[in-house]
């Protein structure tokens, strides 16, 4: 079924605004690269030919004009920041452009299994990422007419599962998002919101859902951000008790956001000052901050020292503290179910920076929590199959006892 004319141009001018400001910001690092003339140019022409397309081409020589910004930038902090940067560009042209790089066939019946074990044959860290593409990319071909009905539910391999969902969650947020947004109607946002939870149950593997339902933070942040606050007013009515899987969804989009993107000393606080600024109450906060951490942790789950300028700047911020310490914990026991191998997640946890300080801290805010949240919490995520619970800010302790109680699938109240 065709898109209505005016879902199609707001998803256009959508991701025209996205563009325009990942643009800016491949510039900005284009800029850094203060290595000649010729250098600068020839980066900053194929940074903008990258951000106006998005294509596969386009983002791969980005990712290249990012990696020589950051070898010739002449003050360490600004060559991790092109680091970051071009490892966000790596995993968004995994996701966005998994079918090409998979060299899936563009008809017939879609064989999720196939696409699944090509996108393990490139390796456990992009192996998350495509998988989030295959998701989105299985929904929208299996979405013929009418809504699809039990997409993930069974049948699949468990440590793709994850991923699927996320991705499946996050086109049903886009198509959920424009429905509502073409008809210009604030009154029919119940209605949509309604519709996209529908999607999400009638298509989730239990266990799974919330990884479906977080992406809905994800998606009107970064597409329609003026839904944001409205979307979250409903919700407190609608579904309480997923609130705050949006909020984590918005956190964790905060950290893709083009305006956070520009690789400038401290690039990093700019996301914490939103997560500040766009919390409605400490609870909403604690999610956005655990959300931004999950994505930043786990987008440079390969490079943990990227990390360790954002910990020493905020290493007295409390809430900061504890949001993060949870996300680091849950996001490496995502990755240890989702990944090939947890070896990615024991090295990041493991890690030690040079500064004494930092060092004590890194044990206190990331090793520590996860040796915990290994112990007593994964064992009962894997027994109960469940997840999905942990796309949420929630303390270690009273999250497991509440899977020890024997409430793995029950409400997250």
């Amino acid at each position: 079924m065709k898109a209505p004319e005016g879902e199609m141009k707001l998803e256009e001018f959508a991701r025209t605004m996205l563009r325009a400001g990942w643009e800016q910001s491949l510039k900005t690092a284009a800029g850094m690269a203060g290595a000649g003339a010729c250098l600068q140019h020839n980066a900053e022409r194929l940074a903008s030919q990258a951000a106006r397309s998005l294509g596969q081409t386009g983002l791969q020589v980005a990712r290249a004009s990012v990696s020589a910004a950051g070898a010739a930038a002449p003050w360490l902090s600004a060559g991790q920041a092109c680091r970051e940067l071009e490892n966000k560009l790596a995993v968004f042209e995994d996701f966005e452009h998994v079918e090409e790089k998979l060299g899936l066939p563009r008809q017939g019946r879609p064989d999720i299994e196939d696409w699944i074990r090509r996108a393990r044959q490139q390796g456990s860290y992009r192996a998350v990422w495509m998988c989030e593409g295959l998701g989105s990319a299985y929904a929208r071909r299996c979405w013929k007419g009418r809504p699809p009905q039990g997409l993930l539910n069974s049948g699949l391999p468990l440590p793709a599962l994850v991923s699927l969902h996320v991705g499946m969650g996050l086109l049903f947020a886009e198509r959920s998002l424009q429905r509502w947004q073409a008809r210009s109607c604030w009154a029919k946002l119940p209605a949509s919101l309604e519709h996209f939870l529908h999607l999400c149950r009638s298509n989730s593997r239990p266990g799974y859902l919330q990884a479906a339902f977080e992406p809905l933070g994800m998606a009107s942040r970064l597409l329609f951000p003026w839904t944001v606050e409205p979307i979250g007013r409903h919700l407190a009515f609608l579904e309480p008790r997923l609130l705050d899987y949006f909020w984590h969804g918005v956190g964790r989009a905060l950290y893709f956001a083009p305006a956070g993107a520009a690789p400038l000393p401290g690039w990093q606080d700019w996301n914490l000052q939103r997560c500040l600024a766009e919390a409605p109450d400490r609870t909403a906060r604690l999610n956005l901050m655990a959300g931004l951490s999950w994505a930043m942790l786990l987008v440079n789950i390969r490079h943990p020292e990227l990390l360790e300028g954002f910990l020493r700047r905020n290493r007295m911020h409390e809430e900061l503290r504890s949001a993060f310490s949870q996300a680091a914990a849950a996001a490496l026991m995502i990755w240890r179910l989702t990944a090939a191998s947890p070896a990615e997640a024991d090295r990041f946890a493991d890690h030690q920076p040079s500064d004494p300080a930092l060092r004590a801290q890194w044990k206190e805010w990331v090793a520590v929590p996860s040796q915990l949240a290994i112990r007593e919490c994964e064992p009962w995520i894997q027994r109960f199959d469940c997840p999905g619970k942990l796309f949420r800010y929630r303390s270690l302790s009273r999250l497991s006892g509440q899977l020890a109680a024997g409430n793995g699938l029950k409400s997250d109240n």
